[in-house]
């Protein structure tokens, strides 16, 4: 879409039959003049139900939905980085298909960059970590894991687990990423962090989110989170080492 303020990153595989209803919730927020100017960029990860041809019929029929088609599953982290190498608005979105928070919070969540925050990241406001919301073996694992971030680097008190944040476009483009799998999530607020970037939290209500496949490869997200603790040691080390020798 030219000209697009905001450009929505939704990364799927096989979501058929949840995109009917993700399209009509973003129609109708357009319908009510809430998103006039926004654009929703699908990156369809190597999906193998019938998600892809679905997509470019939505692409024919709405010209604020563009697709981008991976022919085999990549992970997260690949198809985060194909939707921002393809996004040219100021200020970009990332949500989950059919996640715990719906594109409502969105404009709410856009608002506060407009108030001077780089990153804005989804909260409950709740004690537990966002992704320990289903409590699924994989949410316990990436919730221990947002404490021990937080332990080290301090920032949100919840969200370093959600896909569903905000981010201005330009703050997103000094940092590169590594991560392949879900840990990416991760991965981009640490490095926000690290960048001494403006993050702040969007409190909303919680919804009921589908609970992960139980082919969720658990080893692999245990490994990137390991990578990811041992990267912020290194550089939290080395920020520290750096400013004892300027001080001598």
């Amino acid at each position: 879409m030219p000209n697009a303020v905001v450009t929505v990153l939704v990364p799927c595989r096989n979501k058929l039959s949840r995109l009917p209803s993700l399209i009509a919730r973003f129609d109708a927020m357009r319908a009510t003049g809430q998103i006039p100017h926004w654009e929703v960029l699908f990156i369809n990860d190597g999906s193998q139900d019938g998600t892809g041809p679905l997509l470019n019929q939505l692409m024919d029929r709405f010209h604020w939905i563009r697709v981008v088609h991976h022919r085999r599953a990549r992970g997260l982290g690949p198809a985060l980085r194909a939707g921002l190498q393809r996004s040219e608005a100021a200020v970009v979105c990332t949500m989950e298909c059919d996640g715990a928070y719906g594109p409502e919070t969105l404009p709410g969540m856009v608002a506060l960059l407009e108030d001077g925050a780089d990153v804005v990241t989804v909260s409950v406001g709740d004690p537990a970590e966002g992704c320990l919301l289903r409590k699924s073996l994989r949410d316990l694992t990436n919730g221990i894991a947002a404490r021990l971030y937080r332990m080290l680097l301090g920032g949100p008190a919840h969200g370093y687990c959600s896909n569903h944040r905000a981010y201005r476009a330009s703050a997103l483009k000094r940092i590169s990423l590594r991560s392949r799998g879900e840990s990416v999530v991760a991965e981009i607020m640490i490095r926000c962090l690290l960048k001494r970037l403006r993050v702040r939290e969007f409190r909303t209500a919680a919804e009921p989110g589908e609970t992960p496949a139980a082919g969720t490869d658990l080893q692999a997200g245990i490994l990137g989170h390991a990578a990811l603790l041992q990267m912020s040691c290194r550089c939290l080390f080395a920020r520290t080492l750096t400013q004892w020798v300027a001080s001598i």
